[in-house]
């Protein structure tokens, strides 16, 4: 038997080293730029607008004042229901073959009232609290508040300036 011959490697030659790390470079920038963007902006889909008003006088409260808002509002109120089963029940009206009107009408306004409740005992709860504040506190909230306010202002304004 004769040994095989082995047929020397091929060099891989400098310009193609270098062509491969110019490309490894250039898809690591623009995977680069897609994520930044993404975590920047919210991803796909999102605009990152300010939290509602509701959202943000609890947001402001001191981290101890929001828990005992909220503890006690969760206790006061009625349990939610699932956002995709509210979901589930729209579209199952929307898609009903006759459509029927009443139908609909029941389950948005079952919705609605489900959500104005919440509404008035998270107002309620969140009320007495802060008439429980004293002066100070008072002050130090509304401070927060505005606080809040300009920052969710110049994140708008930087968004419309670039």
């Amino acid at each position: 038997m004769t040994d095989p011959v082995l047929s020397p490697t091929p060099r891989v030659r400098p310009w193609m080293r270098i062509l491969l790390a110019v490309s490894l470079a250039a898809n690591l920038l623009i995977v680069g730029v897609v994520v930044g963007t993404a975590w920047r902006f919210g991803g796909p889909g999102s605009d990152r607008s300010p939290p509602p008003t509701g959202v943000a006088l609890i947001r402001a409260l001191p981290i101890e004042d929001r828990r005992a808002v909220l503890t006690q509002m969760r206790a006061e109120s009625p349990p939610r229901a699932n956002a995709r089963d509210e979901a589930r029940l729209l579209a199952d009206a929307l898609r009903a073959d006759p459509f029927d009107r009443d139908v609909l009408s029941v389950e948005v306004s079952r919705q609605t009232h489900a959500r104005d409740s919440f509404q008035s005992v998270l107002l309620r709860v969140w009320l007495d609290h802060v008439a429980s504040m004293e002066v100070k506190e008072r002050a130090d909230y509304a401070a927060r508040l505005l606080e809040m306010s300009e920052r969710d202002k110049n994140r708008k304004k930087k968004k419309r300036d670039n």
